[in-house]
C-alpha cells in the first residue's frame, strides 16, 4: 500500500497542500506602494509593524496616506514624524501591516560597496535586474558624505522612498531621490525619527517644514468693471488636510465697487489681501488631482485718478476705496504645485455688489 501509485499520489497532493499553506503563511515583502493625494513613492515597514518610512516629499503635505502591500490589501496611514533635512518620514498604520520590517544595519558603508534597491511589484521599471514581486534592481555606492549616500542605482521617479539593502538583505538606507545616481539616506539617521515618534505615540503630524510659498494671477471683476494682477502667499498646513493660507496682490484696471467713471485718463491701481482657512482633499488616490475648498476674509483698497467734468472745464480727482468681505473658494489643484481657483465675494448688504474672483497659483 505504501508504495502502490494511489499512496505516492495522496502523498505528493499532501505535499503540494502543505507547500501551499506555508506559501500563503509567507509574509508579503515588507517594501510598499504609497498614494498620497496622487503623489506615488515607495517605503517599507520600519520599526514595528505599525510603522512605515518613506521619502519626506512622497507626503509631504502631511495629509491621509493610502499604503499597499504587495499581497492588494490597502491601509490608511497618517505621518508622525518627519526630517525635512534628510528626506525621511515616518508614517503610522491604521491596523498592523501583514509583513514584518526588515533588520536594520546602521554601520557605515564604504564606496564601491554592492547595494540592492527594493521597488514595489508595480512599478514600471524594465530593467534587466527586475524580479517579481518584488521589483528588485542593483547598484554600487559611488560616493560617501556627510548628508548621506550617493548611489548608481536607477530609481524611477515612484520608487522614491525605496529601501536599499546590502547583500546580506539588511536594510542600510532609503532612496530619497530618483534618477541615474540617487541620494539615499543611511539607516543611522532612522532611529531619531523613531524615537520621535515613540515619545508621541499618539501624535499626528502638524505641519513640520510644510510652509510653501506660491505666485499667481488673480482676476477680479465686479459691477465696477474688471482688475487683474499678481499676487503672492504663504501656506502653512495645520494639521492633516487642513491649511492657513495668507495673500496679497496688486490690481489694476477698473475700480472696484462701482466707482463713478472718469471722462478721460483714468488709472486704477488697488491692492488686495486674503486670510483663508482652507482644505484639500484627494480626488482619486491614483491621480494627483485635489479639490481646494476654503473660507476666508479679504480686503481690498484702491485708488483711481482722472479727469471729471467740473462746470464747463475738466478737473483732476481722486477716488479711494476700501472693501472688507467674507469670501468662499473652491478650485482643483494639481499636486499642491498648482492650482486653479474661483473666489465669490459676498456682500450681505447689496448682493449686486458682490465680486467674482478667479486665480492661478503655483508653489515653489
Amino acid at each position: 500500500m505504501h508504495n502502490t501509485p494511489i499512496a505516492r499520489l495522496l502523498a505528493c497532493a499532501s505535499f503540494l497542500i502543505c507547500l501551499g499553506e506555508a506559501i500563503a503563511a509567507e509574509p508579503p515583502p515588507a517594501v510598499v506602494r504609497i498614494y498620497c493625494n496622487g503623489v506615488a513613492g515607495a517605503g517599507v515597514v520600519h520599526g514595528d509593524r505599525m510603522h512605515v518610512l518613506t521619502a519626506f516629499s512622497t507626503v509631504r503635505s502631511g495629509r491621509p496616506t493610502e499604503v499597499i502591500f504587495a499581497d492588494g490589501q490597502s491601509i490608511d496611514a497618517s505621518t508622525v514624524a518627519v526630517d525635512p533635512d534628510a528626506g525621511l518620514a515616518l508614517l503610522v498604520l491604521e491596523s498592523a501591516a501583514p509583513a514584518e520590517p526588515l533588520t536594520v544595519q546602521a554601520t557605515s558603508l564604504a564606496a564601491g560597496a554592492t547595494i540592492h534597491g527594493l521597488l514595489p511589484a508595480d512599478t514600471p521599471f524594465d530593467g534587466p535586474e527586475r524580479t517579481l514581486p518584488p521589483a528588485q534592481i542593483a547598484g554600487t555606492i559611488a560616493a560617501v558624505g556627510t548628508a548621506g549616500l550617493r548611489v548608481a542605482l536607477p530609481v524611477p521617479a515612484d520608487g522614491v522612498g525605496a529601501p536599499v539593502l546590502n547583500s546580506a538583505g539588511q536594510l542600510v538606507g532609503l532612496a530619497r531621490s530618483a534618477g541615474p545616481i540617487a541620494e539615499v539616506v543611511p539607516a543611522a539617521r532612522f532611529s531619531t525619527l523613531l524615537d520621535s515618534a515613540k515619545a508621541e505615540p499618539d501624535g499626528r503630524y502638524r505641519g513640520q517644514g510644510v510652509f510653501m510659498l506660491r505666485a499667481g494671477w488673480l482676476l477680479r471683476a465686479d459691477d465696477g468693471g474688471v482688475s487683474q494682477g499678481p499676487r503672492v502667499s504663504a501656506d502653512v498646513v495645520l494639521f492633516d488636510r487642513f491649511g492657513l493660507s495668507a495673500r496679497i496682490g496688486t490690481l489694476f484696471g477698473d475700480a472696484p465697487g462701482g466707482d463713478p467713471a472718469f471722462l478721460a485718463g483714468a488709472e486704477t491701481i488697488g491692492m488686495v489681501a486674503d486670510l483663508e482657512l482652507n482644505g484639500r482633499f484627494g480626488i482619486v488616490s491614483s491621480a494627483p488631482l485635489q479639490i481646494v475648498g476654503g473660507l476666508g476674509m479679504t480686503r481690498v483698497t484702491w485708488s483711481s485718478r482722472g479727469h471729471v467734468l467740473d462746470g464747463d472745464r475738466l478737473a483732476e480727482s481722486r477716488v479711494d476705496g476700501d472693501l472688507l468681505r467674507p469670501y468662499a473658494r473652491i478650485g482643483l489643484g494639481i499636486t499642491d504645485m498648482v492650482e486653479f481657483g474661483y473666489s465669490l465675494e459676498v456682500d450681505f448688504d447689496d448682493p449686486g455688489q458682490s465680486a467674482h474672483r478667479f486665480g492661478l497659483s503655483i508653489g515653489f
